[in-house]
């Protein structure tokens, strides 16, 4: 489903990433598994009937338990509703591909959950040529990524492979994020060239100057200096008006 609907009682809260409309009830219906019954038991006084198949899959979001044998219901007025963020898992088959990847992400933007720009990849999450695969996770809106823990699961055949089936591949993670048109852009062998400098001068004060010409002299040497800092800082690359609105945001 594109949407969470969450429960709260106080300050805590159940997110679930399913349930079934009850009409005769005017409310919700979702199924629980034992583990999520025993952690949420307190919230869910009075609300469980232990009718259900016990095959059925979990609703609390994150859990991949198909043991569900009790329902849950909530009243109309009791839940809310929240649209997902968009999310992709894509599964990186090996290293060579992980480089292409997040260099690939690096210009439309993306960073590493660490505040690092995509193709500065973290050495903890580096695949070497002896690493099999890893599931990476993209946060679309934020442009964040992070790295799905698949290997807690390496003991559960089922739930790999119900996790990896719900992955994307590398081409079609970037056939969503890349825009046609900055594809075309992004591929031209084009040398870039300084455009303009935005200079702050005190808070929330700002000029930006442009309209010059650079020698070649002068082109060298800010080369040379976007070299030396090249680890520093963070940078975005994309459409005009994508860069500007990340820098205004």
């Amino acid at each position: 489903m594109s949407q969470k609907m969450i429960y709260k009682s106080g300050k805590e809260q159940i997110v679930f990433d399913t349930w079934e409309k009850n009409e005769e009830f005017e409310g919700y219906w979702v199924d629980l598994c034992p583990d999520c019954i025993k952690k949420y038991h307190h919230l869910l006084d009075g609300r469980l009937d232990d009718s259900g198949s016990g095959v059925a899959s979990c609703s609390v979001c994150g859990c991949i338990n198909e043991n569900a044998g009790c329902y849950a219901d909530f009243k109309e007025k009791e839940v809310i509703f929240q649209d997902d963020e968009p999310i992709y898992k894509v599964l990186i088959k090996n290293a060579e591909e992980q480089e292409y990847f997040c260099k690939e992400l690096a210009k439309c933007g993306f960073y590493w959950m660490s505040g690092t720009p995509a193709d500065q990849i973290p050495n903890l999450i580096r695949l070497h040529k002896e690493s099999l695969s890893q599931i990476l996770i993209l946060y679309l809106k934020k442009k964040i990524i992070g790295l799905f823990p698949a290997e807690i699961y390496n003991t559960d055949i089922n739930a790999i492979q119900k996790i990896t089936a719900s992955c994307v591949s590398v081409e079609q993670a970037l056939s969503e994020i890349v825009p046609d048109e900055m594809s075309e852009t992004l591929s031209e062998e084009s040398e870039p060239k300084v455009v303009g400098f935005l200079i702050q001068h005190g808070h929330d004060d700002y000029s930006y100057w442009e309209g010059f010409s650079l020698t070649e002299e002068e082109k060298e040497q800010l080369s040379n200096i976007f070299l030396n800092h090249d680890t520093e800082g963070c940078s975005v690359r994309g459409r005009k008006k994508d860069v500007v609105r990340d820098m205004l945001d």
